[in-house]
Formats: structure tokens, C-alpha cells, sequence
């Protein structure tokens, strides 16, 4: 009898095998690499970490939480800011469904979010790829880019209400002298929502 000698070369199918192992995750050894890991207990150093989190995640629960739950009783009751008033169950949410106000408070506040993200994100992205190029005066560039995260809302909002309120203003002066007339930004429903748009851009 004739030993028959296995060929030590790696043939086609051999390849082909092992690229339909390696799809399924079987390593060298036979097994599966994705294979399920035994749950590890909480150690020491998780428990601690865990215990230093819990103060700041208590206290963000409390002030995001407890005012939410405050106002859904206050929406079922018919009261004022200082007086609870009767149960009234959902007769307040059934009102405003049915006033016109509110349906144009609900227009208004989805435009103004659509227009401060997009808004927000053109500009954005127009002012990042303007400071990839080499410009005179980047890093003043940069700073005034960083003024409105460093200054608080409330001065940025009186300064834009002392740029737009009153016809005595910067912004209806310059308007005025260029020819479009006396602009009361705020007492125009359509200019204040205007005005409130790029303000949050």
C-alpha cells in the first residue's frame, strides 16, 4: 500500500475556509470570539466612583424634576403663581387646544427652533472653515468667536435689547439713515420674531 502524503501547501479552499471562519468569529483556537463574558461584579473603585457621581446626578434631579412636577400639578389645578386653585383635572390642556394663541405660539416655536439650529449650523460651520485659512488677526478673530459662550445670557440679551427696543436705538437709527423708515423692531410681531430668530443664531 501506497501512504498517501498530505500537501502542506495552502490551497484555494484552505483560504476560502478560513475567510468563512474568520466571517463568523471563530478564532485559532475554535471558538468564538464574540462569545457571551461572564457579568463582572461591582468592585471596590465602581462603588466609589459611583457613590462621588451620585451627589451631582441627586442634585440634577432635583432641579430639572422637581419643577417639572410642579408644573404638571399646578397645569391640572385652577390656580395663579401663589395659589394652587381647585382640581380641575385636564380642563386647562383641553382650553388651550382650542385657542388660537396657543397653535401660534406652537407655529412660532417650531420655526425658531428650526432656524437656530440650521441658523446656527451654516454660520457655524461657515466661520470654521473660514478660520482653516490664514487671515490677519485670527486669534482676535477667535476671541470674539468665543464671546458669546463666555458672557451670560442676561448680558447678551440686554445688549441686544439696548441695540433694537426703542426707536433711540443703534440698529432703528442705522435703518432710519439708510432709507427703510422708522423700524420699531419689537412692536412689529413679525420683526420681534425676526429679531428674536438672530439673536439665537
Amino acid at each position: 500500500m501506497r501512504a498517501k502524503v498530505a500537501s502542506t501547501k495552502t490551497g484555494p479552499s484552505n483560504v476560502l475556509s478560513g475567510l468563512s471562519r474568520a466571517r463568523r468569529g471563530v478564532g485559532l483556537g475554535g471558538r468564538s470570539e464574540h462569545q457571551p463574558r461572564p457579568p463582572r461584579r461591582f468592585s471596590n473603585r465602581a462603588i466609589t466612583l459611583s457613590l462621588m457621581v451620585f451627589p451631582s446626578v441627586l442634585l440634577v434631579i432635583l432641579i430639572y424634576g422637581y419643577p417639572a412636577v410642579g408644573a404638571v400639578i399646578q397645569s391640572l389645578h385652577d390656580g395663579n403663581l401663589v395659589q394652587l386653585g381647585p382640581y380641575v383635572g385636564l380642563q386647562n390642556y383641553w382650553t388651550d387646544l382650542h385657542n388660537p394663541v396657543f397653535w401660534h405660539s406652537v407655529r412660532f416655536t417650531v420655526v425658531y427652533c428650526v432656524v437656530g439650529v440650521f441658523g446656527s449650523w451654516v454660520v457655524g460651520l461657515g466661520l470654521a472653515l473660514l478660520l482653516r485659512r490664514r487671515m490677519h488677526a485670527r486669534n482676535f478673530f477667535k476671541t470674539m468667536l468665543l464671546l458669546p459662550w463666555v458672557v451670560p445670557v442676561v448680558v447678551t440679551a440686554t445688549s441686544w435689547n439696548w441695540l433694537v427696543a426703542t426707536p433711540s436705538s443703534p440698529v432703528p437709527r442705522i435703518a432710519q439713515d439708510l432709507g427703510f423708515g422708522q423700524l420699531l423692531f419689537l412692536d412689529s410681531p413679525g420683526l420681534a420674531q425676526f429679531i428674536v430668530c438672530v439673536y439665537k443664531i
